[in-house]
């Protein structure tokens, strides 16, 4: 896939519309509002106008809408909006993982944003913050895009399903990709592909600073292992695949936002060795790239 024709379209569908501009954007700054009222946004929310309090499953319908789908986390009392304690990205997203619990019933939050019609290729943002200190312990989940009945928990697609591509940090904040599709091989859980940086080294997370994500995903062709996803890592391209079978019928495609965090793994082994938090800000899902409209100061 040649990244910069994506980008380069961005821009071009933006310029045509007035309302091309490449901006600074440090960690604190907002998504430039000509961009998100462009009819290339689907979704976007900053938590600003959310109050500070428990986020409960009426806020979430408030801002995500009548076809969210809350799942778990919520009604436990694990996520909150605070004020960004670096007080330079105003009100947050907090999701608490706590002491010894793993996968989504007892750690973390889900729900599922449903996007309509099935669409062939898409982009999803967001900006996140693991607490300082935060022990990785194994592993654990972060949100992504997903389509028909947006496959996880162990629930192999056979290609008339569904499918998923969520983000996943491991041992020492490793990142991967974690997918669900058709040639994951034998193994009923997902198949985790490296983010790398430009020198082939791994990416990592590091606690107490706030990091960029962007995934793109486009469905394969019937019949064809030609799916892709590419991410970004604060701008920078650390992923490239175009080798992934989401799909052997037409009727499936892109429509499902999945917010998705918690520890797990299956086992005790992956629960969270203290009480954690992680944050998040600023989601745009959006038919053309965040990070070719900005450049992101995130130092």
């Amino acid at each position: 896939m040649k990244v910069i024709n994506q980008i380069e379209i961005g821009l071009i569908f933006l310029l045509l519309a007035g309302c091309a501009k490449v901006i600074e954007m440090p960690p604190g700054k907002k998504i430039p509002a000509d961009f998100l009222k462009s009819d290339a946004v689907l979704y976007f929310n900053s938590f600003e106008k959310s109050p500070l309090d428990y986020y409960e499953e009426r806020s979430i319908f408030q801002d995500w809408g009548d076809s969210v789908y809350v799942e778990d986390g919520v009604a436990q009392g694990r996520t909150m909006i605070v004020k960004d304690e670096e007080k330079i990205r105003g009100r947050v997203l907090s999701v608490l993982y706590p002491a010894g619990a793993f996968g989504p019933k007892e750690s973390g939050a889900q729900w599922i944003l449903k996007l309509g019609q099935p669409l062939e290729e898409l982009y999803c943002s967001y900006w996140v913050k693991f607490s300082p200190g935060f022990d990785f312990v194994k592993g654990g989940k972060l949100p992504g895009l997903a389509g028909g009945q947006a496959n996880t928990g162990g629930k192999k697609p056979n290609g008339e399903d569904g499918w998923s591509a969520r983000v996943m940090w491991q041992k020492d904040g490793n990142i991967r990709q974690y997918v669900y599709h058709v040639d994951q091989g034998d193994s009923f859980y997902g198949d985790g592909r490296p983010w790398r940086e430009e020198n082939g080294k791994n990416c990592s997370f590091l606690p107490g600073r706030w990091y960029h994500i962007e995934i793109y995903v486009k469905m394969n062709s019937l019949g064809q292992s030609n799916g892709i996803i590419v991410c970004w890592l604060d701008g920078r391209l650390v992923m490239d695949e175009e080798n992934f079978k989401f799909r052997n019928v037409a009727t499936i495609g892109i429509d499902v936002f999945y917010f998705s965090t918690f520890f797990g793994g299956g086992n005790e082994t992956w629960a969270a060795a203290k009480r954690e938090y992680v944050y998040f800000d600023n989601f745009v899902i959006s038919r053309i790239p965040v990070h070719g409209l900005i450049r992101i100061n995130n130092k």
